[in-house]
């Protein structure tokens, strides 16, 4: 099966939406008279999925061209959404617009930055059209698919995709093959600490989406860049609790090493990250002034702010313990002399959504340690 940005082939999933989307058109889109619709070639040159002739609210004729996507996420919506809109640009008055099972907050989001409309399933909707603008938004999905999961990004799901991320570079060794980690589900599913049964959920996604392939019983990751941009495009810092602390030890390396020591003495976990752990594996930008560091829950951060001499803050804090929003931010753990640091996908993660030229090293960490 070719991938829909190179052509116009409309996988079996592509073609139950658009079978119900042609059904249902006349209701999602409020205010429009739908006139005439024709279907866009399952093969052959790239043309619309649907192309609908309608009267607009204000009278108007219209016309509506559909990209068919049953499967959406945010890394590759972008760039779908600019072909949708330079293939109607070609088609003078055309209004592109994006169809799916559901489209999500940061979807819609991006598909307002890029011009293109939406509808799904759920009810959401967006047309905008010269003198036209309707829009209708409903956040829940009413109706999943059912045996896939709600995001590969989400808690769960996640401690696969960092897995398969962490080791497609060959790294920290055994059973792997070049870029691409040749595994079996329940390899894969024991490193994660995830279940089987989950594990074959989002293997099933992550080959609908061409992330990966299976050949028999081995599963191979084949797109990891394309993974990590849509994780990144996903990641929000919000999911994870950050308590904000200082210390009158204001060198950060010593800092570390003191919440590290003080961790060892307490028998708890810990991780650093972001920033921090960046400056002992490729540094890029000087001057670390506040470290992170996570933690596994609550508790474990009042034992910790006590035995490392750390006072909670409100401002001007130079530590931040974090509890994650899933224990998987500790699968895997690297160290770094006496340090023990998150993951290098992890760091990057966090180090995209940081202030302060956070993106200019996650940019270098990521061709430093990441290289793909």
């Amino acid at each position: 099966m070719k991938d829909r940005d190179n052509g116009n082939t409309l996988g079996e999933a592509d073609v139950s939406l658009r079978d119900q989307i042609r059904t249902r058109l006349p209701s999602m889109i409020p205010s429009v008279k739908l006139l005439r619709l024709r279907l866009g070639p399952a093969l052959g040159p790239r043309r619309p999925d649907l192309d609908a002739d309608v009267t607009l609210p204000t009278g108007r004729r219209g016309r509506l061209i559909f990209e068919i996507r049953a499967f959406v996420s945010p890394g590759r919506v972008r760039e779908g959404a600019r072909q949708l809109r330079t293939m109607a640009n070609t088609m003078k008055g055309a209004c592109p617009i994006l169809a799916a099972p559901f489209v999500s907050p940061r979807v819609r989001e991006i598909c307002r930055e890029e011009g293109v409309g939406y509808i799904d399933l759920a009810g959401n909707c967006l047309l905008r059209d010269q003198d036209v603008y309707i829009e209708r938004i409903q956040d829940r999905n009413p109706s999943p698919l059912r045996g896939r999961p709600g995001s590969l990004f989400s808690p769960v799901a996640s401690r696969l995709s960092r897995t398969l991320l962490e080791y497609v570079r060959g790294r920290p060794g055994g059973g792997l093959s070049g870029r691409a980690w040749k595994t079996t589900l329940a390899e894969l599913a024991r490193t994660a600490d995830v279940s089987l049964g989950e594990t074959s959920k989002v293997v099933k996604r992550l080959i609908d989406e061409r992330y990966a392939s299976r050949t028999k019983q081995l599963l191979s990751l084949d797109e990891p860049g394309r993974l990590l941009d849509d994780w990144k495009s996903d990641y929000r810092p919000k999911k994870t609790v950050r308590r904000r602390f200082f210390s009158l030890e204001r060198d950060p390396e010593k800092l570390a090493e003191r919440i590290g020591s003080a961790s060892a003495r307490l028998g708890l976990p810990y991780a650093l990250t972001s920033f921090a752990a960046a400056s002992l594996l490729a540094p890029f930008v000087r001057g670390v002034e506040i470290i992170e560091v996570y933690v596994p829950d609550l508790p474990s951060v009042e034992k910790l702010s006590v035995a490392a001499e750390l006072r909670e803050v409100s401002a001007g804090a130079n530590a931040l313990l974090s509890i994650p929003y899933d224990p998987g931010v500790f699968r895997p753990t690297q160290l770094a002399g006496p340090l023990t640091l998150a993951g290098d996908v992890q760091i990057y993660l966090d180090l995209s959504v940081s202030a302060q030229r956070g993106e200019e090293q996650a940019a270098f960490f990521r061709a430093e340690r990441l290289k793909y």
